[in-house]
């Protein structure tokens, strides 16, 4: 859930100071608009998130009381973290514009979800992802 009142209070400093920062008031730059437009419908090509998916089948706990599902970061065993690295390196790879749409939305759901995990899991224990501070910029929270 986006908690939109650090935005809020951002965008009126921002108007209060009369400082807009350049990268929001200029468009995207247009030589990348092909690369997130770009595809391949007749793709057949299928990534492998086998890793992935034994790793959610270790450490995802679907029982929750609260309903909720949640991972159990503080049981994830070493060679787990390392296979993880290794199916993130794997993704990293990929030529995402080879790939048809459905795959790409595999792609980038398992990406981020992974990448997610990494990043708690590299500052583990943490009590929630708002806890890491990694983000640069005076009024950056989170990841």
């Amino acid at each position: 859930m986006l908690c939109i009142r650090p935005i809020l209070a951002t965008l009126l400093l921002w108007t209060a100071i009369g400082c807009w920062p350049a990268d929001l008031s200029a468009a995207p730059r247009a030589e990348l608009w092909p690369y997130w437009q770009g595809h391949n419908a007749a793709s057949g090509r299928r990534i492998d998130h086998t890793r992935w998916e034994v790793f959610l089948s270790r450490y995802l706990d679907t029982d929750h009381p609260s309903g909720i599902y949640r991972l159990r970061y503080e049981d994830v065993e070493e060679q787990d973290k390392t296979r993880l690295k290794k199916y993130l390196a794997d993704l990293a790879a990929v030529r995402v514009t080879q790939l048809n749409r459905p795959e790409q939305l595999a792609f980038w759901v398992n990406l981020y979800n992974a990448l997610t995990v990494q990043v708690v899991l590299d500052h583990y224990p943490v009590s929630s992802i708002r806890a890491i501070d990694i983000s640069p910029g005076l009024f950056q929270r989170g990841p």
